[in-house]
């Protein structure tokens, strides 16, 4: 699966997008509230994400700049249910040096188009740290409504634990 924006690809993640994967998520900036379950780095999170993909529906995406031609980021479409015509965007991590400049709305827009028109999804789930202001914004910006605040919703690796901001969408 892929779909293509006016600054970015998104497309179907392959073995071969591994190492450049790793390469993003060298940037520090990326996890900074990013501290779940020892995903610390990408290349933790896409081995997550392939025992997921055995247990649910689960689609996951390099994110391209289509200007430079390289892979950017990673994001994806989980916990879906067939029955309830739903799923979750899958938190998204971009390089910082392409923070800003539209490249994670525009994914995640490309990403919703895909989950409403082509796998037919209804409703979409999002959550973030609460203190990652960034994510938050965003999920309002694409038309996601605030549905509730889980306080120590996801304990970090530290111990410590996080409130996490929950959102949906619903298909218009």
């Amino acid at each position: 699966m892929n779909k293509v924006g006016e600054i970015v690809e998104i497309r179907s993640y392959q073995d071969s997008d591994l190492d450049a994967l790793v390469e993003v998520g060298k940037d520090e900036k990326i996890w900074e509230y990013y501290k779940l379950g020892g995903w610390t780095k990408a290349l933790d999170v896409v081995s997550w994400n392939e025992k997921d993909k055995a247990r649910s529906n689960y689609f996951d995406f390099v994110i391209r700049d289509l200007k430079a031609n390289k892979t950017v980021g990673y994001s994806g479409i989980f916990h879906i249910n067939k029955e309830t015509n739903a799923g979750m965007i899958w938190s998204t991590f971009i390089h910082s040096d392409y923070w800003s400049k539209g490249h994670n709305q525009e994914s995640k827009r490309l990403i919703i188009d895909l989950a409403f028109n082509e796998l037919g999804l209804e409703k979409l789930k999002y959550v973030c740290n609460v203190l990652n202001k960034r994510s938050y914004f965003a999920a309002l910006k694409l038309g996601f409504e605030f549905i509730k605040i889980e306080e120590k919703g996801r304990e970090n690796v530290d111990g410590t634990w996080a409130d996490f901001a929950d959102f949906e969408l619903k298909k218009l």
